[in-house]
């Protein structure tokens, strides 16, 4: 059985499952629900993704000509059991590492660590990634959390808008469904986002997800105009962010992503992917993320 994580600090709560060592709730001090909750299309609060971003062609990866089945968006971390290492009223870390069963899906050698802390309003997510084996270790990695949306209840969707730490006129990418999975696009698109901010609409994701490639930010608000509350994500170590919803639910997510999904037509070997992370062999990666929900003068 999952075991599950409840850290406190004042009025503010977070639990995390060692399923997948994610985030179930975050609440703040009016005990408002920040996370992703109840929708039926999309059911996983704040899912790790790991050793892959988005999708593969036919569901698996190709090495040394080999192919490793691994049908699942998002790579195998989010249904893993991870291992509880450290719990306090505040933080817990979780380790997943490489077994006969990962090996079915991913031929390689890897050490993940990921803990949580909570002080207040502020939840930091850190993630270490060590290569252990003796050749280079390809992956993706990234947090695909979802946020309510509307973060105020009583305000429009149309209303929420993310707001980028720069401007950002650079082009961005875009998605094609194909065998109902979904592919990066080679053409650039327009950006939507007018300045430093982008107005969260439902028809903005109708062609799926939007990839930031080319992005000076490494860091933006989710907020509302006229709202009371707005939640900042602070990502100082990823390359992409993926932008995401479903048309008539009730979250975004804005996903930090070292990697993509798999660029349309590429079939070649997992060493070969664009936009993979290659660890040496005895090396050490590590990231961090930090979330805080603050209250505004609306």
């Amino acid at each position: 059985m999952n075991q599950t994580c409840q850290l406190n600090s004042g009025q503010y709560s977070l639990k995390v499952s060692a399923l997948g060592a994610q985030m179930l709730s975050w609440k703040d001090a009016d005990g408002q629900e920040l996370l992703l909750n109840g929708s039926k299309l999309w059911t996983h609060p704040a899912p790790i993704m790991f050793p892959i971003v988005g999708f593969l062609p036919g569901g698996a990866i190709i090495h040394k000509g080999k192919s490793y089945s691994m049908p699942c968006p998002h790579g195998f971390a989010m249904h893993s059991s991870f291992e509880l290492l450290e719990k306090s009223d505040a933080s817990c870390l979780f380790s997943l590492t490489d077994s006969e069963a990962t090996w079915e899906l991913y031929p390689f050698k890897f050490e993940m660590l990921i803990s949580y802390s909570l002080e207040r309003n502020r939840v930091g997510l850190n993630c270490r990634v060590k290569n252990p084996g003796d050749e280079v270790l390809p992956f993706s990695w990234g947090l695909h959390a979802g946020f309510v949306w509307p973060l105020d209840k009583m305000a429009p969707k149309e209303d929420h808008y993310l707001q980028f730490e720069y401007d950002e006129p650079a082009p961005i990418k875009r998605v094609l469904l194909k065998d109902g999975h979904a592919f990066l696009r080679p053409d650039d698109f327009g950006s939507p986002i007018k300045g430093r901010r982008l107005y969260l609409k439902d028809q903005l994701f109708e062609q799926k997800s939007m990839i930031l490639d080319r992005h000076k930010s490494r860091s933006l608000i989710y907020g509302c105009n006229g709202g009371r509350k707005e939640i900042s994500l602070i990502f100082p170590d990823f390359y992409n962010l993926t932008l995401w919803s479903i048309p008539g639910e009730n979250f975004i997510c804005p996903e930090p992503c070292c990697g993509t999904t798999t660029p349309l037509g590429f079939t070649g070997d997992i060493m070969d992917k664009p936009g993979l992370i290659h660890l040496a062999p005895g090396a050490v990666r590590e990231w961090n993320i930090t979330l805080a929900v603050s209250r505004t003068s609306g």
